[in-house]
């Protein structure tokens, strides 16, 4: 009998969009509990929660946290982690490096001070995303091209990832990838695949 995954969320909560696409990209249902802000400090130290953080993937009595390791996981269970090793620790390669950049998105996220969210986002835009996005931009190229995706001839959990990320990124910078042709065309090929529009709705 096939498992029955569910992913255990906040109300809101941008990490899920990436776990919802490798589900749906793979052809798996999934159930989405959300717990409500005022739940969460009733259930966080229940023991439901391994790092008392949320998400988490429940499936077969199991527990799985932290959403980069849930959808590498999902994604090795389903073919999109890469066709070999190398290929597996290309697409790692690409993830982490986003990650470096998403530790400076969360600074601006958490500010509330309206001057200093501005200041932030201000420098993340001058000082961190042309960097980052002209070295993923070239990795990108080095790869067909850079007509296809990340690594090897198929999606992978770095496509995934690049594109929900930098859907995030737009709110601190609109034009984020806009010296970044390639990247720009693969969110646009990424956006339009059916399946990642419907999991997103």
């Amino acid at each position: 009998m096939p498992a029955r995954y569910k992913i255990v969320c906040p109300a809101i909560c941008g990490l899920v969009g990436s776990i919802k696409i490798t589900f749906a990209l793979a052809g798996i249902d999934c159930e989405i509990e959300k717990i409500p802000p005022e739940e969460w400090k009733q259930v966080k130290d229940s023991g439901r929660f391994p790092f008392q953080e949320m998400p988490i993937l429940e499936f077969d009595g199991k527990t799985l946290a932290q959403s980069r390791a849930i959808v590498r996981y999902i994604a090795q269970e389903n073919g999109l982690a890469g066709k070999d090793l190398f290929e597996q620790a290309q697409a790692n390669m690409v993830i982490d490096s986003i990650y470096d950049v998403v530790e400076y998105v969360k600074k601006w996220a958490h500010e509330n001070d309206p001057e200093k969210k501005k200041a932030v986002a201000e420098n993340i835009a001058k000082n961190v995303f042309p960097p980052a996005c002209a070295n993923l931009e070239k990795v990108l190229i080095a790869n067909n091209g850079g007509d296809g995706f990340f690594v090897g001839d198929k999606l992978t959990h770095a496509d995934i990832t690049f594109y929900c990320i930098s859907e995030r990124w737009k709110k601190v910078d609109p034009e984020v990838l806009k010296n970044s042709p390639k990247m720009s065309a693969l969110s646009e090929r990424l956006k339009a695949m059916p399946k990642i529009a419907d999991s997103m709705k």
